[in-house]
């Protein structure tokens, strides 16, 4: 499975308006640096535009962010249409 190439079609189907999040386990995100996207700048940068596109599909690179999160021992990810604000110390609540 190319996680990258279906990460990316799943951005492309949410609304320009709001962005994408992607929300990654670490085994994805391992299956990701193993296609060839070792940093988020990287796979940030593909999902922008690929070579073979005409235009971008969101409106700046900022748009897109990649979230690796929880433990490894479950293949997950989730995505939505929706933009980064700010991040929170999960500490400080605990």
């Amino acid at each position: 499975m190319n996680f990258a190439q279906e990460l990316k079609n799943i951005l492309n189907d949410q609304d320009q308006l709001f962005g994408g999040v992607a929300v990654l386990s670490p085994v994805v995100a391992n299956y990701m640096k193993d296609e060839g996207y070792d940093t988020v700048d990287k796979l940030t940068d593909w999902l922008y535009k690929s070579p073979d596109e005409a235009a971008p599909h969101f409106y700046n690179k900022s748009a897109i962010n990649i979230l690796v999160t929880g433990s490894s021992n479950n293949l997950y990810w989730d995505y939505g249409g929706m933009r980064y604000v700010k991040s929170i110390s999960v500490d400080n609540w605990r």
